[in-house]
């Protein structure tokens, strides 16, 4: 699971797989693997709830559907910018 260290209107700080603290804004494009390995890239439309039970709204490259993940599933550290 992704620990979420800060949320704030439209944004949270994660801890990265370095260790470090990293700001996600909505409108970034991301990158996160599952905790079953699969890995799912979009850009980060809508950041809703807080803290463990936060779910983030993306929509897939190339896709026009939304899908929302919560950071429970997310593998710890995976969450991270798409450049």
């Amino acid at each position: 699971m992704v620990m979420v260290q800060t949320d704030a209107f439209k944004s949270l700080e994660v801890i990265n797989k370095d260790g470090d603290i990293l700001r996600i804004d909505e409108g970034m494009n991301i990158k996160f693997s599952t905790e079953t390995g699969e890995l799912i890239k979009g850009k980060l439309n809508k950041i809703c709830k807080k803290g463990e039970k936060t779910e983030l709204e993306i929509i897939p490259h190339g896709e026009s559907k939304k899908e929302i993940w919560q950071v429970a599933v997310m593998a710890e550290g995976s969450l991270d910018i798409d450049e």
